[in-house]
């Protein structure tokens, strides 16, 4: 069985409010060690979901996220690149834009 889906890369220009979100999650140590805080405080909020599962033997696996893999952050615009489905980006929009974590 083969699974298609078509990817879209789209931009998100990030509010204040998120980016302060972001440092009140890190103070409150609300980010796992090993991630970088903007994108998985972003997958958090936003209800991304990429697991990956990883199996060292036929019936043990265990749950990775891979949202590092598909989010770019670039700092210096305030600007978080996604790639996710069309589906996955207007649920991603509703839910962000609705918490003021968005900048039009």
């Amino acid at each position: 069985m083969t699974l298609q889906r078509i990817l879209e890369c789209r931009a998100y220009k990030l509010s204040d409010k998120f980016l302060e979100t972001v440092a009140d999650d890190q103070r409150d140590k609300r980010v796992p060690a090993g991630f970088e805080p903007i994108t998985y405080t972003f997958a958090r909020y936003s209800g991304m979901i990429w697991p990956f599962y990883v199996f060292d033997a036929p019936k043990n696996g265990k749950e990775e996220s891979i949202v590092e893999g598909v989010t770019l952050y670039l700092a210096d615009k305030k600007i978080i690149l996604v790639l996710d489905t069309k589906k996955s980006h207007i649920a991603l929009t509703k839910s962000m834009s609705s918490r003021g974590y968005l900048k039009n």
